[in-house]
């Protein structure tokens, strides 16, 4: 997703073919990553996998709950580790350009954008 803040410069025509070479080169290299790569570019993969991760998170947790109130250990350990892969799977979905906010208050390094 682009920020407001984000200024989009226009490609000169020689970046245009330059880029247009590299696509083809990596289609007929290697077709598959290539698809991967434009499936990646909606920008729906991300929101996907931070709803699915942070339900799975949520899910381990009340897993995780009901193992303790019930005292099944297994059942627990199951919670924690679905816990875990939730979370994990929505980090996956969060890039480090969603954390801007973030970034300037806990100082962290990183290109700030104003």
């Amino acid at each position: 997703m682009k920020s407001v803040r984000e200024v989009m410069m226009p490609l000169s025509e020689h970046e245009k073919v330059v880029l247009e070479e590299i696509e083809r080169f990596l289609h007929r290299d290697d077709p598959r990553f290539a698809d991967s790569m434009e499936s990646e570019r909606s920008g729906r993969q991300p929101v996907r996998r931070l709803v699915t991760g942070l339900l799975c998170a949520v899910s381990g947790f009340l897993l995780l709950l009901v193992g303790a109130y019930i005292q099944a250990v297994p059942l627990g350990v199951a919670g924690f580790v679905m816990m875990v892969a939730g979370a994990h799977q929505a980090s996956l979905g969060v890039g480090p350009s969603r954390f801007r906010v973030l970034r300037r208050f806990l100082r962290l390094p990183g290109k700030a954008v104003r």
